[in-house]
């Protein structure tokens, strides 16, 4: 288990997305279909995946990493603000 900050701003018709986990930070790139945020992006020298969806007015989904993903890690994005 973790926590951390995941930031989600929209940039024209995608969204650029910024986490800070643990003092770390990487960045990815989301586009919506139809509801479902689907996420690319860079963490260290590999690089992840994410599907999530809105639930009870959060975001909830799965994820994967590009270099080990042979399992699916879950994810729970709380809105803040």
């Amino acid at each position: 288990h973790y926590s951390g900050v995941a930031v989600v701003e929209a940039t024209g018709d995608t969204y650029l997305i910024t986490w800070t986990v643990g003092g770390d930070k990487s960045v990815g790139r989301g586009v919506f279909l139809d509801t479902t945020l689907a996420v690319g992006g860079v963490l260290g020298n590999g690089g992840f995946v994410f599907a999530m969806s809105p639930k009870n007015g959060n975001l909830e989904g799965v994820w994967a990493d590009m270099q080990n993903g042979t399992k699916l890690g879950g994810e729970v994005w709380t809105r803040v603000k």
